[in-house]
């Protein structure tokens, strides 16, 4: 079996995640806008081979303000029907800039392909759900995206 895919964070981030912030607030953040793009061949920092990548970018908002730390879960699902209900999480990332009065982030992570799952060439359902400072997430956001070849070519551009 082939190592799943890795996540690489392109954001800043913390090293504490969604605890015990100190913020008020009691809403859970919104993804507001979810898109992914072909982001070409980049080198694996763990192999150190030329993998194709693709790149999610999410933006949420809390009007609580309570954005200044967050978690990002990062899912996949090969059932394309509009829900997450097989999804395969890719793990989560801390990110933030501190503070009780942010109520809008953007959170961008690119994915290495390693051939599987998920696979080259392939059209899935991808889910990224934002947990604020106080621990709240909010429902994921879903778009369909197909990723590219091994050679890095075609995929959601």
């Amino acid at each position: 079996m082939r190592a799943p895919a890795v996540i690489l964070l392109l954001s800043s981030g913390c090293s504490d995640g969604a605890s015990d912030s100190g913020c008020p607030g009691d809403t859970p953040p919104a993804i507001t806008a979810l898109q992914c793009a072909n982001s070409g061949v980049q080198r694996d920092p763990d192999s150190g081979a030329d993998l194709p990548t693709f790149t999610l970018t999410a933006a949420a908002s809390d009007p609580d303000g309570d954005l200044g730390q967050y978690t990002a879960s990062v899912v996949f699902d090969d059932v394309l029907d509009g829900t997450l209900d097989n999804a395969v999480s890719l793990g989560e990332i801390n990110g933030g800039v501190g503070g009780c009065d942010e109520t809008a982030v953007t959170f961008q992570t690119t994915i290495v392909l390693r051939g599987g799952p998920p696979l080259y060439a392939t059209t899935y359902e991808w889910g990224v759900a934002i947990t604020d400072a106080n621990g709240i997430q909010g429902a994921p956001g879903v778009v369909t995206c197909t990723t590219p070849d091994a050679q890095g070519q075609g995929g959601s551009r």
